[in-house]
């Protein structure tokens, strides 16, 4: 029987023989303790570089799953003691060792267990710019991770190492309206936590604009919040250069008006905060702006009236002069005309810069200079006399004359009435004669009556700024009378 405890195997040597005569002592037995193996399995291994050691030696390298034995046997009751010396990497793993330690009883061990799980790493980063609420993160397309405030983040779900890891923008951020991008997002673990994806949100940013209408002069400059000067030549939509971050406020508002026609244009919807769209319903409303047309009157007699008309349609009753303007404005670029369409008694107004074009201004210099018109007619009364019926009496001459400041021309002389046929009009050398001041010019009246009685005419003289008339009286057999119709001047 050998040994056991610890188990040997013992030989024996110079055992057979046969006696000869003596004591046999040199049969000698050896015992050689029995060396055993220490081994097991390994399961879970994916990576490379795993060694073991038993005893704190004997390194054995593992590369794949399976059963394994270290290369040095042990005597039998010794001890051993099976650790990892080095974990595997690519993926990194970590083997832990159950039943690695113990005392050989005499047969190899083979219930080491060397058992590798594959180590798992985080993901994350940092965000920065973060303003609005509502970003979610994904890795993988799951694992969704909603991110409040800038600074670091990590995922929840760890990753085997080895593995991919692809960070995206579930939902971009609002209030304001923002719009995040990853950097260093997609990768392979590769035995360490990922803390270098890189968030990066900026505000979005809108346009401001509208449209403008009525738009006909050259000039206009809007601006947005004081700045950002936009020209504009017509009308239709327009957008500021600027663009601007979401939430925050615009004012557009007229930074110089146009001109040629002068125009004053007029915001509307122009201040507000911009929602996370562009801002188009900015409206520039233009309109010609309207001037009046005015001057003074000099010249004009207390008590007289005179009534002028604009462009030959508004009309403007004045008395006594002095400063006036049309009730009706007209737009800019407009040509007036100031025409005086009643002239005010015996006196002949003329006007001054009655005439022109609108030039972004009232019109305050027309100036209607009124002069005295004087006339005189001598004699005062004509008397004829008697003078039957069918006679004609001899010429009795009458003069005009110019006693005021204005030229006039005397138009034509002519007889009116209903007893205008018992009198003639027999030499006329006024008709068709400008009579400056102090000119005069003179015509004859002769009496033929056809009937008994009083006979009576009139005389109706007409220049051109006037039409005047005075009464001849006639009586038949009895004597006839001329009366002057000037006696009120």
């Amino acid at each position: 029987t050998q040994p056991a405890s610890p188990s040997q195997t013992c030989s024996v040597s110079n055992g057979a023989g046969t006696l000869a005569g003596a004591d046999v002592t040199d049969v000698a037995v050896s015992c050689v303790t029995d060396q055993f193996s220490v081994g097991g399995n390994v399961s879970g291994l994916l990576g490379s570089g795993l060694v073991l050691q038993n005893n704190a030696g004997d390194d054995l390298a593992i590369n794949a799953d399976g059963s394994f034995s270290f290369a040095t046997a042990l005597d039998d009751g010794s001890t051993y003691d099976v650790t990892i010396l080095i974990q595997p990497a690519s993926p990194s793993q970590t083997c832990s060792v159950s039943n690695g330690a113990g005392t050989l009883a005499g047969a190899d061990v083979t219930d080491v267990a060397v058992t590798c799980v594959t180590d798992q790493f985080s993901v994350g980063g940092s965000v920065s710019g973060l303003l609005g609420t509502g970003l979610v993160l994904q890795n993988n397309a799951g694992d969704d991770l909603a991110v409040g405030a800038d600074g670091s983040f990590s995922f929840a779900t760890a990753l085997d190492d080895g593995s991919v890891y692809d960070v995206t923008i579930l939902s971009q951020p609002t209030s304001p309206s923002q719009t995040c991008s990853v950097s260093n997002g997609a990768g392979t673990l590769a035995g360490a936590d990922v803390t270098d994806v890189a968030v990066t949100c900026v505000t979005n940013q809108f346009s401001v604009g509208g449209s403008v209408s009525g738009l006909l002069g050259t000039g206009l400059v809007l601006q947005n919040n004081a700045g950002d000067d936009l020209a504009i030549n017509a009308d239709g939509s327009f957008s500021f250069t600027t663009a601007l971050d979401d939430q925050s406020s615009y004012s557009v508002t007229v930074a110089a008006q146009p001109q040629t026609p002068s125009q004053t244009c007029v915001v509307e919807n122009g201040d507000g905060s911009i929602a996370a769209a562009d801002v188009s319903n900015v409206n520039v409303n233009c309109s010609t702006d309207e001037f009046s047309i005015g001057g003074n009157i000099v010249g004009m007699q207390p008590g007289s009236f005179v009534v002028l008309q604009n462009n030959a349609a508004e009309t403007l009753k004045l008395v006594n002069g002095g400063p006036f303007s049309f009730a009706d404005t007209l737009p800019d670029l407009s040509s007036y005309e100031v025409t005086v369409l009643a002239q005010p008694f015996l006196q002949d107004c003329n006007i001054v810069n009655g005439s022109g074009t609108l030039a972004g201004a009232d019109v305050t210099d027309v100036t209607i200079r009124c002069e005295q018109i004087g006339i005189d007619i001598l004699p005062e009364k004509i008397s004829f006399g008697d003078f039957e019926i069918g006679d004609i009496s001899p010429n009795q001459m009458a003069v005009i004359e110019n006693t005021g400041n204005v030229n006039f021309e005397v138009q034509d002389i002519s007889l009116t009435g209903v007893d205008s046929g018992d009198f003639v009009l027999s030499m006329d050398t006024c008709s068709g004669t400008l009579l400056n001041p102090d000119d005069f010019c003179g015509f004859e009246v002769a009496f033929a009556p056809t009937d008994n009685g009083v006979r009576e005419a009139e005389i109706v003289i007409t220049t051109d700024l006037f039409v005047q008339s005075f009464t001849i009286q006639a009586q038949g057999t009895s004597g006839v009378v001329f009366f002057d119709g000037f006696e009120d001047l």
